[in-house]
């Protein structure tokens, strides 16, 4: 894993505490500094929540699995040994926590109300190099070019703003693609779709090995899944 909010990190002996050392120039779309209570404040509101990603950490992390040791320098103890858990952490999504604590409303989440839930759907919390600029529900999101981000942008040209067009019907995104009106797809779509749009002129499919496939899917009604313990021998065939 390339480090990115964390400059660095270390692993206990029995390989469950990890210790990570922050890099002390990340800050907020709003200006403020970006430190270990917000990233123990985004694992306690991602795993009570129990949204999103949150699958990724079933079982291994919990509301209280985060310490804060100082500004910069945060603990997270997993519940057992997960050996992918440092690839897992790009999907650890890190938000403002004085901007959500500030604009929480009633919820079901004790003092936490709803998490400021209500006031993200429209609203920016996070520390990347764009930042939301318009939401059209169930059409698209558009996000505009942060100037003072603190990364490190890649060489040449980069886009002024992105809109994310949220349609799934895979007509809609394989016409976008055929007119050139969407530059670029990530969506499921069918091997036939994707041929088709690497054999045009303007288009092209990258293959690339991924990590990303964190779950494999089984179908239970069919033999010989029906058999537990077939199932439990495809899991421990595997070794992570």
């Amino acid at each position: 894993a390339k480090p990115n909010i964390a400059k660095d990190w270390s692993v206990s002996d029995d390989n469950k505490r990890y210790t990570f050392t922050l890099r002390e120039d990340a800050t907020f779309h709003n200006g403020d500094p970006l430190t270990a209570e917000d990233v123990a404040f985004s694992i306690r509101r991602l795993m009570m929540m129990n949204q999103g990603p949150a699958s990724i950490w079933q079982g291994m992390l919990t509301p209280d699995s985060a310490e804060v040791l100082g500004d910069y320098e945060i603990e997270i103890t997993t519940e057992r040994v997960y050996a992918p858990f440092i690839a897992t952490l790009p999907w650890l999504f890190i938000v403002n926590k004085n901007q959500l604590t500030g604009n929480q409303a009633d919820g079901e989440y004790g003092e936490y109300g709803d998490f400021g839930q209500q006031w993200i759907e429209d609203n920016d919390a996070g520390s990347g190099p764009y930042t939301l600029s318009e939401r059209n529900r169930s059409e698209s999101l558009i996000f505009a070019k942060f100037e003072d981000w603190w990364g490190e942008r890649p060489e040449g040209d980069t886009y002024e703003t992105v809109k994310i067009n949220l349609g799934r019907e895979v007509s809609t995104i394989a016409g976008q693609m055929k007119q050139e009106t969407a530059d670029i797809t990530d969506s499921w779509l069918p091997l036939d779709v994707y041929n088709d749009i690497g054999n045009q002129d303007h288009g092209r499919v990258d293959e690339d090995p991924s990590l990303d496939p964190f779950i494999v899917f089984m179908n239970m009604q069919r033999e010989p899944l029906t058999d537990i313990n077939v199932r439990k021998a495809l899991a421990a065939g595997f070794p992570y």
